[in-house]
């Protein structure tokens, strides 16, 4: 069974997120893991260390309690049974990205599906934040969700390659499950440089390429010159009435490199969509 975790720090920006990921769940015929991490509780430095452990376990509790309740609310917004879609809930006394990556691994995650504001600066939304965080150290692929995305399935994705190939990376095969669960037209966008031509994304990828299965869906090849992004990336994105993209950075050390870029705000910004981060493979 495929396994999503859903990191919440109970705030409106997370909550679409968490959302999303019980609908995917159901969609997938996935586990949801709900986890919060916690900080440590505010108790002064020369306090006992019986009253710390005392605090410790009230905050533990409350926590454990509060997120139960959340993933009991999302049931019920979503009209849904317990029996419909498993989920747990963890609460881990460590700092974010190590918790989410410690999760990760104990839980065998397959998607990390997050929240971002969707604010008119994409720096101020990832750089320095949990998302972004988890975006360079996951080895999984990262969903990400803007608060004020109404979810109704990916039946258009846009896949944006910024070479002439099909890189191999993590989580290919999550993007073909979600593309086969909701039936969905892929869309290739290639970035060209110098009059590059391609007939179909078919002819980039390797004799063994992992991109096989996913190449036999119903896809579109486009190409666009560098120098028409990103005035071309909308024209692009209103003609196939994508809901989802995928980006696939060539280097995790060059993350706010690549979300500086123009094209990438678009996409992120005023796209206004979900997007799916493919990591390397580990």
């Amino acid at each position: 069974m495929l396994r999503i975790l859903a990191p919440t720090d109970f705030s409106t920006d997370g909550y679409n997120a968490t959302l999303v990921a019980m609908q995917l769940a159901r969609a997938l015929t996935a586990e949801v893991v709900f986890v919060h991490a916690m900080a440590k509780p505010p108790v002064p430095a020369a306090s006992p260390e019986s009253l710390f452990r005392s605090v410790y376990s009230e905050e533990m509790r409350k926590t454990q309690v509060r997120l139960l309740d959340e993933a009991q609310h999302l049931l019920d917004i979503l009209d849904l049974r317990h029996a419909e879609v498993r989920y747990k809930t963890l609460v881990v006394p460590t700092p974010f990205a190590d918790a989410m990556l410690q999760v990760i691994a104990s839980e065998n995650i397959d998607l990390v599906v997050m929240g971002s504001r969707g604010s008119s600066q994409l720096k101020q939304i990832l750089i320095g934040s949990n998302t972004l965080e988890l975006m360079r150290l996951s080895p999984v692929p990262l969903l990400v969700i803007p608060s004020y995305d109404v979810f109704d399935g990916f039946d258009n994705i846009t896949i944006l390659l910024e070479q002439m190939k099909l890189p191999e990376r993590a989580g290919i095969e999550m993007l073909d499950s979600i593309a086969q669960t909701y039936n969905a037209m892929l869309h290739f966008l290639i970035l060209t440089k110098d009059g590059q031509q391609v007939q179909d994304v078919s002819e980039l990828q390797d004799q063994h390429s992992s991109w096989q299965h996913v190449l036999t869906r119903p896809h579109t090849t486009n190409l666009l010159a560098d120098s028409e992004a990103p005035t071309g990336m909308r024209a692009h994105m209103a003609a196939t009435n994508s809901s989802l993209v995928v980006l696939m950075p060539e280097k995790l050390s060059i993350w706010e490199i690549l979300f500086s870029k123009n094209l990438s705000e678009e996409l992120a910004v005023r796209a206004h969509m979900p997007l799916l981060i493919l990591p390397h493979k580990v």
